[in-house]
């Protein structure tokens, strides 16, 4: 053959080995550009499932965290209303307490000033029913003798 044929031959073939080769890869790259499409796919759904379930989580947590907070308020306050209530009481018994100690002490004060005047008593109401002494001398028994000698003379 002669040189410029078989130029023309190598060129036809080379052409023809080129277009195979193109349509045989090109059915390979259309199936794997399918396959990357469908990956990407997938990968997108988990990721918007990821971000979905993320933002659920946040929610939840922040509604906990409200709820939680609302709920330490309302022990807070019950707390300080307990305190009141309880210092309340305090208050108040200690105040009895002093009334209490008052009359103690104002009834040991009478007890420690009116027990000779009741022994004085009880001894004019035995000389009276006794002697029948009147009055006079029953006043005389019942206030002692140093204070009624000044009032005599």
């Amino acid at each position: 053959m002669s040189n410029p044929v078989k130029w023309i031959v190598g060129v036809v073939l080379a052409a023809l080995l080129f277009v195979g080769g193109y349509a045989f890869g090109s059915r390979k790259a259309g199936s794997l550009e399918e396959e990357v499409d469908a990956l990407r796919m997938k990968a997108q759904d988990a990721d918007t499932v990821r971000k979905n379930s993320q933002a659920e989580i946040a929610k939840a947590l922040k509604g906990q965290a409200d709820e939680n907070a609302k709920q330490l308020e309302a022990v807070k306050a019950d707390a300080e209303r307990s305190r009141k209530e309880l210092a309340d009481a305090l208050a108040a018994a200690n105040d009895r307490n002093a009334q209490l100690e008052k009359q103690r002490k104002a009834g040991a004060r009478r007890t420690a000033k009116g027990a000779a005047p009741a022994t004085d008593l009880a001894r004019c109401n035995a000389a009276l029913t006794a002697a029948r002494l009147d009055a006079n001398a029953c006043l005389a028994l019942a206030v002692p003798k140093p204070l009624v000698v000044p009032l005599i003379k």
